[in-house]
């Protein structure tokens, strides 16, 4: 005796789920085709609806990519959107330099309330950033780091030392370690932004001292 399945759907209802299902796949099929007719730089062309797919090759992937559609290409990542990458320095120098589509996202907790607009990586092309760039560079260019290598190597021999005394407190002692160079490289950077910025930005510097000093 054979027992037939009936589904709790109506059939009439199961038509029309199969129907809307269809739908939205064909809307998304022709969404994603009408966007490629777009004025994009060119790219694989990827799955439908999944995009690329990286091989095992990994970055290599990227570089046979590069020869084949140039310095700029498009690449449709799971059908959400697209990803531009570019692939030579003188794209970057084009389009982040000379027309200026370098400006990133305004993070309100990291870039105003935890550093105050003091994040390089965090802060556009502005004069604040300008003066942060220069005061970076004059702390951490390659004529003046060897003097941060007296400190390096005296932290070293304390870090082992310690280590080899009590190493069950390890992560306390890399903690001191990390951030104690975390500190002392900041506090020189701070009497070299002093020398540098103006009054207006001096209210930031007592909220970065006052900032370390919690630390210590």
């Amino acid at each position: 005796m054979f027992t037939f399945y009936h589904s709790p759907i109506p059939t009439s209802q199961l038509g029309l789920v199969t129907l809307a299902s269809l739908l939205i796949i064909a809307a998304g099929y022709f969404f994603q085709f009408g966007r490629s007719k777009r004025k994009l730089p060119p790219g694989p062309k990827g799955m439908p609806f999944f995009g690329i797919r990286l091989s095992d090759k990994g970055l290599n992937d990227f570089e046979e990519w590069a020869k084949m559609y140039g310095d700029v290409m498009y690449l449709n990542v799971f059908g959400q959107g697209g990803i531009v990458v570019l692939n030579s320095h003188q794209a970057v120098v084009d389009l982040f330099d000379r027309r200026e589509y370098r400006y990133r996202p305004k993070l309100i907790v990291v870039n105003e309330f935890i550093t105050r607009q003091l994040l390089l990586t965090g802060t556009n092309d502005d004069d604040l950033w300008r003066k942060m760039r220069r005061v970076g560079h004059e702390v951490m260019n390659k004529t003046v780091v060897n003097r941060y290598y007296e400190m390096q190597h005296r932290e070293a021999l304390l870090f082992t030392e310690n280590l080899l005394r009590d190493s069950t407190n390890w992560y306390r002692e890399v903690h001191r370690w990390v951030v104690f160079f975390f500190v002392s490289n900041n506090f020189y950077l701070i009497l070299v932004a002093e020398q540098h910025f103006q009054a207006s930005f001096l209210p930031y510097m007592i909220y970065l001292r006052r900032c370390l000093a919690m630390i210590l």
